[in-house]
């Protein structure tokens, strides 16, 4: 089994705090990690849920890569464990487990308020996630 420090590291490195939609329009989060190594996923899928899946490979000689998926409440506990040794995506994860205090029980649906507030949540996660440089 892999450390909590371990996790945080290999997750800051190879992780995504994901924002989605589901079929009904409700805002959801997820965790996406990327990697060809699945002994270190399937570590991740024993300890804290999700699923693995073989990711397409664009070209014969590259590694096969697989990417571990968490969601729901699994992915707001995982976020709250690594939560203290993030550096990288640290915003992200505080971001994203506002989120999870404010998102309605299953089966419930979002206020107005809370999915404003949803909005801004995951507004702050994509503004983090983004790539390139920034412009001043």
């Amino acid at each position: 089994m892999v450390s909590i420090e371990y996790t945080a590291g290999f997750f800051d490195g190879e992780g995504c705090i994901n924002c989605s939609t589901n079929k009904g329009g409700s805002p959801f989060i997820r965790i996406l990690v990327v990697n060809t190594n699945i002994e270190v996923l399937q570590s991740f899928q024993q300890r804290w849920g999700g699923d693995i899946n073989k990711n397409y490979r664009a070209k014969a000689h590259w590694k096969q890569a697989y990417t571990w998926r968490l969601s729901h409440s699994a992915c707001a506990n995982f976020l709250k464990e690594i939560q203290p040794f993030l550096i990288v995506k640290s915003s992200q994860c505080k971001s994203a487990l506002d989120f999870f205090e404010i998102r309605p029980n299953k089966g419930h649906k979002w206020s107005d308020d809370k999915l404003t507030l949803a909005n801004k949540f995951i507004s702050e996660i994509k503004q983090a996630n983004k790539k390139g440089v920034e412009l001043h």
